[in-house]
């Protein structure tokens, strides 16, 4: 099947190759928010609604409350990755969890995020002087290694080296988006 712009490969293929999309809620916006723009996540959608509907509530899984309510949300997006990476950043007012983020990476379920970079090394340097938390120094072979970071509430990330270049680094960092 073919349109003027997109070619699919069968009937039931929509074109939809990826899309990465995922939450972060933060106690710290602000300094989350510089953080993930400092990975390479530098645009923003802002107007982020701060309360939603019944509907948006119970799909959450919030049953005893009517709606939640925000205190600051954004969507931070990385252009030129090589897909399409986006975070909906949020700073929960009510229902509010105080709860640290997993202690450990190994915990069942999604625990971190993975973020490709052309250069582990550098990347790791600068970041390390930024004052990122990493839990080790950088692991593996050039062109295969990794490390794990914090954000700045604990949440962990893993920086992987990509083994061919790729384009759409960031300004700051090699990182190219996720994998």
């Amino acid at each position: 099947m073919q349109t003027p712009d997109l070619v699919f490969e069968s009937e039931t293929d929509i074109g939809l190759w990826a899309r990465f999309h995922f939450v972060i809620h933060t106690e710290n916006f602000d300094g989350t928010r510089e953080f993930c723009r400092q990975l390479g996540f530098t645009r923003g959608i802002g107007e982020f609604p701060l309360t939603n509907t019944h509907a948006m509530a119970r799909a959450l899984d919030m049953f005893d409350e009517c709606q939640y309510e925000l205190a600051k949300g954004e969507v931070l997006l990385f252009p030129g990755a090589d897909n399409t990476a986006g975070i909906d950043l949020l700073q929960w007012q009510s229902p509010f969890n105080p709860a640290p983020p997993y202690a450990k990476p190994n915990y069942l379920g999604m625990a971190y995020v993975t973020l490709m970079t052309t250069s582990l090394i550098t990347d790791y340097k600068l970041l390390k002087a930024q004052g990122a938390e990493f839990l080790s120094a950088p692991y593996g072979a050039p062109g295969n290694r990794f490390v794990f970071m914090r954000d700045p509430d604990g949440v962990y990330l893993k920086l992987e080296e990509s083994p061919t270049p790729k384009s759409g680094s960031s300004d700051a960092t090699n990182i190219v988006g996720m994998p």
